[in-house]
């Protein structure tokens, strides 16, 4: 393997989506895109002070002790642990984790229309089981989005899902890991709302999260007044890249406490715990 793909293949780890074929090579993460440089020697150093590239720069730098270039800058040392990191998580089996979030699902939606999120492993429901009077399992159909919110103090990306048979919304807890087969035969649940509702469902929540009510001091002549403002951020501070329809196994199970929702793969967070769910979905 040649040193521009093994740093693609670092790159991609640390979740970005790189164009291997484009010159220079691009690397992208959430909606910025950087032209990769990679400075091997002096030579390759004067050549890149005369270069003209427009855009934002990702440079890497096999020289020790180079001085900071660039929007983003990996010295040596740093690619080294980079590159040991991405070897053993291959080595390991953990490769489908690289990246984080965000990457996963913009892998997941590149490689399937309408991907199937697998059952996480790890999920423990003996005790829940145990006092079950039926349980189903069904696919929920979400509808997943990119965000990113400018607010200043509490920015933040991620990746978003809206339930398009309720309408509730959620923050991915996990990656996507897809399905290989086994969940090609268990019902789905039909969409109640459309893809466009759901932008703008998305939008407005992304925007009442981030308001808050503040008590402000006003001065109002001799007398102070402790008055209340919102303060937050607009729709046009709210970014959002629609990825496509999601469909995400889960688990029905009535019990004596009632009738409990399982997300099985561990994305939403939805399960049996109070802190982890809103209750069963609304027929």
């Amino acid at each position: 393997m040649d040193l521009t793909s093994l740093i693609a293949d670092v790159l991609e780890y640390q979740g970005f989506v790189v164009d291997r074929e484009s010159i220079p090579m691009k690397a992208r993460k959430g909606e910025e895109e950087y032209s990769v440089i990679i400075i091997r020697n002096d030579e390759e150093l004067r050549a890149f002070r005369h270069m003209e590239i427009s855009g934002k720069i990702l440079l890497i730098s096999l020289k020790k002790d180079m001085e900071s270039f660039g929007d983003i800058f990996i010295d040596r040392d740093t690619l080294e642990k980079m590159v040991g990191e991405h070897i053993l998580s291959k080595l390991t089996g953990r490769r489908i984790s690289r990246g984080g979030i965000i990457a996963s699902f913009e892998d997941a939606f590149t490689e399937h229309r309408e991907p199937i999120a697998s059952e996480d492993p790890s999920l423990d429901l003996k005790e829940l089981m145990e006092g079950a009077f039926s349980r189903s399992k069904e696919l929920s159909p979400f509808y997943a989005y990119y965000f990113s919110v400018n607010d200043g103090e509490n920015s933040e990306t991620g990746i978003i899902l809206l339930n398009a048979a309720n309408g509730r919304i959620y923050r991915a807890r996990a990656p996507i890991v897809c399905d290989a087969g086994e969940l090609s035969t268990v019902p789905r649940k039909e969409p109640s709302i459309s893809d466009d509702e759901s932008a703008a469902m998305v939008r407005d929540f992304l925007v009442k999260e981030h308001t808050r009510e503040e008590e402000v001091l006003k001065e109002d002549g001799a007398v102070t007044v402790m008055e209340k403002r919102l303060i937050g951020i607009g729709e046009e501070d709210v970014e959002l890249r629609y990825l496509g329809m999601l469909y995400i196994p889960m688990l029905r199970i009535e019990t004596t406490d009632g009738m409990v929702q399982v997300d099985l793969s561990g994305i939403t967070g939805i399960g049996p715990n109070p802190e982890d769910t809103e209750g069963v979905d609304e027929e």
